[in-house]
């Protein structure tokens, strides 16, 4: 699509009960996002299974993982660490966006 991104999805990591998927997104060479998710297949089942409440959770696990290893949310001068449901997409992850 010729964007400037380039994703590279790292193997899942088991962690305190979760399964934590990473994805590295690079544009124009430089790393500028990290995607957060907890993997667990009981939200990985199917669209028919599919519920906003289940993003939600999975968002808040996602969070209480972060916040535990000592990740806090909001805003720095480097970047954002965000954590929650987004709408558009229909899921809920944590994102570490860097700026440029």
């Amino acid at each position: 699509m010729h964007t400037g991104w380039i994703w590279y999805h790292l193997p899942l990591i088991p962690d305190a009960g979760l399964t934590i998927a990473i994805s590295l997104g690079f544009k124009s060479g430089k790393l500028a996002n990290i995607n957060l998710t907890d993997a667990d297949p009981k939200y990985e089942t199917s669209w028919n299974d599919w519920s906003e409440e289940k993003e939600h959770l999975r968002s808040e696990k996602i969070r209480s993982w972060l916040v535990g290893k000592g990740f806090q949310i909001g805003s720095y001068p480097w970047g954002t660490v965000w954590v929650g449901f987004d709408a558009k997409g229909g899921f809920g992850s944590a994102a570490v966006t860097f700026v440029d």
